[in-house]
């Protein structure tokens, strides 16, 4: 048990100093394959980095699209995300803060938001 708990808190430091390394580092310092950790422990510089780099960090490939393009249907928009709402504020503060290019909420088939 003792060497399980040794284990677990070598590996807890060593995160907890990448992500102590990571927070001074710039995004042009930032190596690609470093991020191949779990993406819970990356710090906002780093998220910044690999959303805009992802194919220097896994493997990706361009898949053609059919011959035939279906758009999405329209489904009713989602009540609590209506504009000037509290769900939508809260919304734009988070794509906001977390510096999203975008979001899409399917629901049974059709685009609700």
């Amino acid at each position: 048990m003792s060497r399980l708990m040794g284990l677990f808190q070598g590996a807890l430091a060593a995160g907890l100093a990448t992500a102590v390394l990571a927070q001074s580092l710039s995004p042009s310092e930032i190596d690609p394959q470093s991020l191949r950790r779990p993406r819970a422990t990356w710090n906002q510089a780093e998220r910044e980095f690999a959303f805009a780099n992802w194919d220097r960090i896994f493997s990706t490939r361009t898949i053609a699209r059919g011959k035939q393009v279906h758009p999405l249907a329209e489904g009713a928009p989602l009540p609590t995300f209506s504009p000037g709402g509290k769900g939508a504020m809260q919304l734009q503060r988070n794509i906001d803060d977390f510096k999203l290019a975008g979001i899409v909420v399917l629901h049974d088939g059709k685009q609700r938001l």
